[in-house]
């Protein structure tokens, strides 16, 4: 593992969805609007559901758009869902990343299962300092 920056990131958590919601992969979070976090260069999703349900059976839905109107599915190369190697682990926390560019982004989480319900997270972050290479310091292997 690499890690490209010196320090850690500012962390900003938004509550896009209050209260407790099925977590059906059709309930949208309200959509985050990365014009109003300037400076921030990550966003993460993060569901919290009710009752713990393996990784197999969970799926995320995330859309954007650039004009807070008309939303498409994320491309999976924007998208990142890291999974354990055993997809029968069982948890109530799962997060996914975007990297994509559009202005407003929205997600919803599938548990699977019928019934639990939770809330999702949407997490802002920001890196204090930009990164750093070792090919880009003289005197330093990469």
């Amino acid at each position: 593992m690499a890690f490209d920056y010196m320090h850690a990131a500012n962390s900003l958590f938004l509550n896009v969805q209050l209260d407790d919601q099925t977590m059906d992969g059709t309930v949208f979070c309200t959509a985050v609007d990365s014009n109003t976090y300037a400076g921030y260069k990550a966003l993460t999703f993060i569901a919290n559901v009710a009752t713990a349900v393996a990784y197999s059976a969970v799926a995320w839905v995330v859309q954007e758009s650039n004009d807070g109107t008309t939303y498409t599915a994320v491309d999976d190369d924007s998208l990142y869902f890291p999974k354990p190697a055993d997809l029968t682990t069982t948890s109530k926390a799962f997060h996914i990343g975007y990297t994509g560019k559009a202005r407003y982004v929205k997600a919803a989480f599938n548990s699977g299962a019928s019934g639990p319900t939770g809330q999702l997270t949407a997490e802002l972050s920001m890196p204090l300092d930009a990164p750093v290479f070792a090919s880009a310091i003289t005197g330093i292997e990469g």
